[in-house]
């Protein structure tokens, strides 16, 4: 199996969301206070996710941008009694070389578009890119 074939294989992808789950408890366990932005209405894919992403310093190999669904059970657990709505996505940077989550912010909505759905995945943890 050559490189790419790991890099992309199953096992890598699950190890990799493996990760991220890992670096998220601990970073809502380490963090008290962090960024949450409450949208009256329906969560934009482009308007939110896109261009938040877009404005962070992102290093492609180190950086993996990556959305959860905040309905997600796993998630919940983590976030505990902080949520306002039942609707919406956390985004955030998993760092490779550091093992943590280096940026993110919950955003909650009334409703989700329908490209935000589409890109959540049933593991509630969808990596970009």
């Amino acid at each position: 199996m050559g490189f790419w074939d790991q890099l992309f294989s199953q096992d890598s992808v699950d190890n990799t969301l493996n990760l991220i789950w890992s670096a998220m408890k601990e970073f809502f366990e380490r963090v008290k206070e962090f960024v949450k932005v409450v949208i009256e209405g329906v969560l934009d894919f482009v308007n939110e996710v896109v261009a938040w992403f877009k404005n962070l310093n992102l290093v492609k190999g180190v950086h993996i941008p990556f959305i959860a669904d905040i309905a997600n059970e796993k998630f919940r657990q983590m976030l505990g009694e902080a949520q306002i709505k039942n609707i919406g996505i956390f985004e955030g940077v998993y760092n490779r070389e550091t093992e943590e989550i280096e940026s993110g912010r919950v955003v909650e909505a009334d409703a989700l578009d329908q490209k935000t759905k589409d890109t959540l995945d049933d593991s509630g943890l969808t990596v970009l890119g």
